[in-house]
C-alpha cells in the first residue's frame, strides 16, 4: 500500500518541492542584488562628494547612474514582492494538491477529461460543465487533466468534478492504473484543426489512453477537411472508439475518407449550458446593447481586422441608438481577449455607450451574451451562448467550426460567418453588421424555432458514452510512424486491399490505410509485430566460424557462413530468399539456382523493399518447399507474424542489424556518384575487403570496373550510416534486438575476436569472422550439416556482446538528426552528409 501511494503521490510532490525551492532560490537572488545595489548606490555617492567641484557634466552622469541604479532596486524589490506572492499562490495550490492526494483512487475512476486547457478559456469550462451535466458523470468517479487546473478551482469546476490533476499536455504524465472500462474523453473540440500541432500529443494521449485498456471518445470535434489528407491523422482517430463531430462539414469529411465506425454528428454540448444572470455595467441596456467579443487569435491573422472593429463601433456609435457591450471569453497570459478588448474600450469608454464585461465564469458570460441584442463574435463558444439563446449573431471565423455550426444552422454560413481572409477593406466587417442587423428579426424567429430540437440533439451523447462503456474493448492502432519498422506484414494480410506502403520525405515506407474500403476486421492490428509481447530467448550454442573456402570467406561481407547455409537448402531442393541490389533500390527476392547467390550474398546497408514476398514465401511453404529466409530481426518478425503458424520446413536467418538507412538518401548518393564519375553504377559491394575486414571498404563499380574505392571513415554515406544520422526512426528503439524474433540461427561480425579468441591465430588474420548463434533445433541440424565446411570455435554470447552491442542494443540517434532532416537537400546530398558527418 505504502508504494502504490508514493507511486501516485511522487509526481505531484517532486515538481512541487522543486518549485519552492527554485522561487525560494531566486529571492535569495534578488536579496543579494538589493544588497549589492545599496553598496552601489553609496559608493556612487561617496565618489559624487569627493568630486563635488568636478565638472558638472560627469556630475550629470553619476547622478544619472545613481538614477538607474535606484531603477534597478526599484526593479529588484518589485520582483521579490512578486516572488513572494507566487510563494503565497503556491501555498494554496498545495493546499489544492493535499485535497486531491487525500482523495485520490484512481482505480475508481470511470470518466477521464484530457487536453483541457484551463477553464480561463470559458468555451473549454463550458465543454466540462455541460458533458457531466449530459452523461450524469459521478463527481467521485470523473477526473480532469488540466493545463492550467487552478483556473478551475477558480471557477469551479472542483464542484463538480472529484479530481483534477495538472496536466502539461503530455502523455507521459499518465498514471500506469485506472479502473477496467473507463472512458476518456478528449475535449479538445478543435485541436484537429491545427495540424500538425498539437497533433502529436492528442495521438499520444490516445494511444497510452487504449494501451491502458482505457477507451478513448474524441468529443464535438471539429477538423479542417484537408487535415484528413494525412495517413497519421486518419490513423489516430480510427483508434477512437467513439467520434462525434459536432458539424455537418467535419462529419462528413470522416466519412468520406472512411472514418464511419461509430462516429456520429452530435451538436457540441455547450449548446447546454445554464446561464447566470448578474447585475448589468453602467451603459449596458438590455434588449439594446449588442455583444462584442474579439479574439487574440484573429487579430494576428491582420492588422486590417482591427480597423474594421474600429469603423463598425464608430458607425454603431454614430448612426444608431445601440450600445456596445465588450466581452471577453478567454482571459489568461498566454491567450487573452482583454489585450484586444482593452485597447478597443480605450478607444471608446469617453462616448458612454461601451461597456467591458468583468471576467466571470461561462454561465455568467452568457447570461449577459442573451440580454444582447444581438452578438458578434470570434470566440466559437461564445457564438454557440448567443446562438442558444436565439440571439442573432454575426461570427467572425477562420476555421471549419464557425461554418460548419453555422451552415446546420441556417443551411449556408454566407452572411452568417466572415471569415478573416476575407476582411480586405476596412468597411467588411461594417457590412456584414448592417447585414445582420438588417435580418436581426428574421434571424430571432428562424433560432426560436429550430433551437429546441436542436439542443435536444446534444442530449444524444449520453445514450453514445453508455453504449461505449458497455463494450469492454479499447481500440488498437498500427504501430506509429516512430515505431513502424515498415516490415509490411500488415499490407500482406489485408483481406481488402485497402493498404499501400507509402514512402515518406526521408524515404522509408509506411502503411497507408483506405479506411473508405476499410471492414475494421483488425487483422492489420492483429499482425504488427510491434505490437506483440516479445520476450528475449538466450540461443542454445554459439560459435565463432568462418567458411574453410577462402573464394566463399573473401566474397562476404564476414566469415561466408550465409553463403554454406543458402548452398546446402537450394541443393535440397529448397528456395533462399534475401536481399539484392536492384539499380539504386535493394529488395527481397527468391532464387533457388546457386548461380544466383552472389545477388543475395554481403551485407546492403539500405532498407529492403519487401513487396509481396511474404505471401510468396507463405505459397513455396504451403507446397512443402524447404525456404530459409534471410532478412533483419524486424523483417523476420513481421513474416512470422504475417504467417501465424508454425512450419517445420521454413527457417529464419537474420542478421544483427546496426539500423536501416533511408532508400531515398541512398538513391541520390548514386545519383551524384554517377554524375561525378559519368558512369552507370551496377555494383556496390559496401562490405569490400580489399584492405581486410576491419576496417572495410565501401566499393562503387560500373560494369565489372571500379570508380570508387573508399573506407568506412571517408565514405560520406558510410560515416552518416554509421554515426547514425540517416536511419529509419524505428531503429533507434528496435523492439527486436536481444533476440526477441525467435530466428533458427543468427549472425553477425564477430567484433572482438582477437580479445575473446586471441589464443587462436587463425581468427586473427582480418579475413572475416562471424559470430553465430544457434536459437532452435533447426538452426543446430542445419548447422552440423555445413559443419564440415567450416572452421569454428564454440563462444561465450556474453562476451561476444560486449563488441557488437548492436546484439542487444539499439543505437542512438545523431545529435544532429533533426537538424539534418530539417535541412536536407536532395539535390546536394554530398555536400550535406560531408557537412553533418564532420
Amino acid at each position: 500500500m505504502k508504494k502504490a501511494i508514493k507511486k501516485v503521490v511522487k509526481p505531484f510532490v517532486k515538481p512541487l518541492t522543486n518549485r519552492f525551492g527554485d522561487i525560494n532560490n531566486q529571492i535569495n537572488d534578488l536579496y543579494y542584488q538589493l544588497e549589492n545595489t545599496n553598496k552601489g548606490i553609496f559608493d556612487y555617492k561617496t565618489d559624487n562628494n569627493n568630486r563635488v567641484n568636478g565638472l558638472i557634466n560627469e556630475n550629470n552622469i553619476i547622478n544619472g547612474n545613481i538614477q538607474g541604479i535606484n531603477n534597478s532596486l526599484s526593479s529588484c524589490l518589485a520582483n521579490i514582492n512578486k516572488l513572494e506572492n507566487d510563494n503565497v499562490a503556491l501555498s494554496k495550490e498545495n493546499t489544492y494538491l493535499k485535497s486531491f492526494i487525500n482523495s485520490i483512487a484512481l482505480n475508481d475512476i470511470d470518466n477521464i477529461f484530457y487536453y483541457h486547457g484551463g477553464s480561463g478559456n470559458h468555451g473549454c469550462e463550458a465543454l466540462v460543465r455541460t458533458l457531466c451535466k449530459i452523461c450524469d458523470f459521478s463527481f467521485d468517479k470523473t477526473l480532469l487533466y488540466s493545463y492550467q487546473y487552478q483556473e478551475d478551482y477558480e471557477f469551479g469546476l472542483n464542484n463538480i468534478i472529484g479530481k483534477i490533476i495538472s496536466s502539461k499536455l503530455s502523455s507521459d504524465e499518465l498514471f500506469d492504473y485506472y479502473k477496467k472500462g473507463a472512458i476518456a474523453l478528449s475535449i479538445g473540440g478543435d485541436n484537429y484543426c491545427g495540424y500538425p500541432y498539437p497533433f502529436k500529443n492528442l495521438a499520444g494521449y490516445n494511444e497510452a489512453f487504449n494501451k491502458k485498456g482505457v477507451k478513448t471518445a474524441l468529443v464535438g470535434c471539429s477538423i479542417e477537411p484537408d487535415v484528413l489528407n494525412h495517413q497519421e491523422v486518419l490513423d489516430d482517430l480510427e483508434q477512437f472508439s467513439l467520434i462525434t463531430a459536432r458539424e455537418t462539414i467535419t462529419y462528413d469529411a470522416l466519412l468520406k475518407h472512411g472514418i464511419n465506425n461509430n462516429t456520429k454528428l452530435i451538436p457540441d454540448s455547450a449548446f447546454t449550458l445554464d446561464s447566470i444572470e448578474l447585475p448589468l455595467p453602467d451603459n449596458f441596456i438590455e434588449g439594446k446593447t449588442i455583444g462584442l467579443n474579439l479574439s487574440n487569435v484573429v487579430q494576428g491573422y491582420d492588422s486590417k481586422i482591427y480597423d474594421n472593429y474600429i469603423n463598425m463601433i464608430k458607425y454603431i456609435i454614430d448612426n444608431t441608438d445601440y450600445n456596445v457591450a465588450l466581452i471577453p471569453h478567454v482571459i489568461q497570459s498566454f491567450n487573452d481577449d482583454l489585450v484586444i478588448t482593452n485597447r478597443l474600450y480605450r478607444e471608446f469608454c469617453d462616448t458612454g455607450r461601451v461597456c467591458l464585461i468583468p471576467n466571470c465564469n461561462c454561465m455568467e458570460l452568457k447570461g449577459y451574451i442573451k440580454r444582447c441584442v444581438m452578438f458578434i463574435g470570434a470566440r466559437t463558444h461564445s457564438t454557440i451562448a448567443a446562438y442558444s439563446t436565439c440571439v442573432p449573431t454575426l461570427v467572425v471565423g477562420y476555421s471549419v467550426k464557425s461554418k460548419g455550426i453555422a451552415k446546420d444552422l441556417f443551411g449556408t454560413y454566407d452572411n452568417y460567418v466572415i471569415s478573416v481572409h476575407d476582411l480586405k477593406s476596412d468597411d467588411d466587417l461594417l457590412n456584414g453588421f448592417k447585414w445582420l442587423d438588417k435580418n436581426k428579426e428574421d434571424i430571432k424567429k428562424h433560432l426560436e424555432n429550430i433551437m429546441p430540437d436542436y439542443i435536444k440533439r446534444c442530449y444524444e451523447l449520453k445514450d453514445a458514452i453508455n453504449d461505449l462503456k458497455k463494450n469492454n474493448v479499447s481500440k488498437k492502432r498500427l504501430a506509429n510512424k516512430d515505431n513502424c519498422t515498415g516490415c509490411s506484414a500488415c499490407y500482406n494480410v489485408c483481406p481488402k486491399k485497402c493498404i499501400e506502403m507509402v514512402e515518406d520525405e526521408k524515404g522509408f515506407k509506411y502503411p497507408k490505410i483506405d479506411y473508405s474500403k476499410c471492414i475494421r476486421c483488425n487483422k492489420c492490428r492483429e499482425v504488427c509485430p510491434v505490437l506483440k509481447n516479445n520476450i528475449s530467448i538466450k540461443p542454445l550454442d554459439t560459435y565463432a566460424a568462418f567458411a574453410k573456402d577462402k573464394d566463399i570467406r573473401n566474397n562476404s561481407s564476414s566469415g561466408g557462413l550465409f553463403t554454406l547455409f543458402a548452398k546446402e537448402v537450394i541443393n535440397n531442393k529448397g528456395v533462399v530468399v534475401g536481399a539484392t541490389l536492384n539499380g539504386h533500390r535493394v529488395e527481397h527476392i527468391i532464387i533457388n539456382k546457386e548461380e544466383d547467390l552472389d545477388k543475395l550474398r554481403r551485407s546492403k546497408y539500405v532498407q529492403s523493399d519487401l513487396n509481396n514476398i511474404y505471401k510468396e514465401v507463405k505459397d513455396y511453404l504451403d507446397k512443402n518447399i524447404t525456404v530459409l529466409f534471410s532478412g533483419t530481426a524486424c523483417q523476420i518478425a513481421g513474416l512470422k507474424s504475417y504467417l501465424n503458424k508454425d512450419y517445420v520446413n521454413l527457417i529464419c536467418l537474420d542478421v544483427v542489424c546496426h539500423g536501416v538507412p533511408s532508400p531515398k538518401i541512398f538513391d541520390y548518393y548514386l545519383n551524384e556518384v554517377e554524375k561525378k564519375y559519368k558512369i552507370k553504377v551496377t555494383d556496390v559491394n559496401f562490405r569490400s575487403k580489399v584492405n581486410g575486414w576491419n576496417p572495410f571498404n565501401l566499393d562503387v563499380g560500373s560494369k565489372n570496373k571500379l570508380v570508387l574505392s573508399e573506407s568506412i571513415s571517408e565514405n560520406i554515406y558510410m560515416k552518416a550510416f554509421l554515426q547514425n544520422l540517416i536511419l529509419r526512426p524505428s531503429c533507434y528503439n528496435c523492439h527486436f534486438k536481444d533476440f526477441k524474433v525467435y530466428s533458427d540461427i543468427t549472425l553477425g561480425d564477430y567484433w572482438g575476436v582477437e580479445i575473446v579468441h586471441n589464443d587462436d591465430k587463425k581468427f586473427l588474420d582480418n579475413k572475416g569472422v562471424s559470430l553465430i548463434t544457434l536459437n532452435s533445433v533447426k538452426g543446430i541440424k542445419l548447422f552440423d550439416k555445413i559443419s564440415k565446411e567450416l572452421y569454428y570455435k564454440e563462444s561465450n554470447i556474453d562476451e561476444a556482446c560486449k563488441y557488437n552491442t548492436a546484439i542487444t542494443t539499439s543505437v542512438g540517434k545523431s545529435s544532429r538528426y533533426d537538424e539534418f532532416w530539417d535541412n536536407v537537400d536532395y539535390s546536394k546530398i554530398g555536400d550535406m552528409l560531408d557537412e553533418y558527418t564532420k
